[in-house]
């Protein structure tokens, strides 16, 4: 009978369930935690071919949003470490906003947003956010403006036709400066 016992596809995962939670009692805080992350995850690995219930699935995404929370978190602390060494960082100012408006700080959001189109005048995405977030506000001409300049950023077609109204409009008869005859080979 031992030797049925010992082969027994289920009596080993019980006798691996027993000795993996004796192992792992908890000496400090952060082996709780964790020994918690583990928990959860083998809880739901325990039951992945069964259809999930309503408590689970919500189990899971509270789980899921809360780690999702600390990473944006320490993203957000990575980008300001980054910011203090380069304050010109365009990029980094810009990704600082979207984290900030995915943790609910709004006003943070605009700070950052502006701070990218001081670092970069050139940054269309980053102007086309500062539009969102002045219209959030209630701010529909400085919104208009940003996006204006996002749409010109933006849009490769409306750069030329931009170059060539003002290459106009700085030659003495109006008309863009071309050559007469084709270059030479």
């Amino acid at each position: 009978a031992a030797a049925a016992t010992a082969n027994n596809p289920t009596a080993k995962k019980k006798r691996k369930a027993a000795t993996s939670s004796a192992a792992a009692a908890p000496s400090s805080s952060k082996t709780a935690k964790t020994k918690k992350k583990t928990t959860a995850a083998s809880s739901v690995a325990r039951k992945k071919n069964a259809p999930w219930t309503a408590a689970e699935d919500k189990r899971l995404s509270t789980i899921v949003a809360e780690e999702q929370r600390q990473r944006e978190g320490e993203a957000i602390h990575a980008y300001k470490q980054a910011l203090i060494l380069s304050p010109k960082f365009a990029k980094a100012w810009f990704n600082l906003g979207v984290l900030q408006g995915k943790l609910g700080n709004p006003q943070e959001k605009l700070r950052s947003y502006r701070k990218a189109v001081e670092a970069d005048h050139n940054f269309g995405e980053a102007w086309h956010n500062l539009g969102v977030m002045y219209n959030a506000f209630g701010k529909a001409e400085e919104g208009r403006e940003a996006f204006d300049r996002a749409r010109k950023l933006l849009n490769p077609k409306l750069r030329v036709a931009e170059s060539i109204e003002f290459k106009s409009a700085t030659t003495p008869d109006g008309a863009p400066d071309r050559p007469t005859a084709a270059p030479p080979p």
